[in-house]
């Protein structure tokens, strides 16, 4: 119970972020072409062990619409570590580079598995806004 309680708080954490930087008007779309990058200093010990996690997670978010090739979108690992991660997109618009929010999240109570990084893709992709 506490841990449902734990998650349905940074589920609301998530969806208030995601409607103070304008709602989640994103398109659906199939196979978009994203990158990860890690900061040269993000990488915290224990962090590694989920790198390749919130890749894939980031890859396959549900949400995401499909960029032509030439609309490059990247995913940006700020901080990571084997409780918590911050993030934010980075992609190529029509009018040039843009830049999703920062989003930090917090596994508190369990260690960091395909759950928590499919939580957290959405609530960076809900936070980004994007086209």
């Amino acid at each position: 119970m506490k841990r449902l309680g734990r998650l349905l708080a940074l589920g609301l954490i998530c969806l208030g972020l995601a409607q103070l930087v304008g709602g989640t008007g994103m398109a659906s779309g199939s196979d978009p072409r994203i990158d990860c990058e890690m900061r040269p200093d993000g990488l915290l010990p224990g962090g590694e062990a989920h790198l390749d996690g919130l890749c894939a997670a980031i890859q396959s978010a549900p949400g995401l619409p499909t960029f032509d090739p030439a609309r490059h979108m990247t995913l940006i690992i700020e901080r990571l570590g084997p409780d918590h991660v911050t993030a934010h997109l980075q992609w190529q618009g029509t009018g040039g580079a843009m830049r999703g929010p920062s989003v930090e999240v917090g596994f508190l109570d369990a260690p960091p598995g395909p759950a928590q990084y499919a939580f957290f893709a959405r609530c960076l992709t809900e936070a980004a806004n994007l086209p």
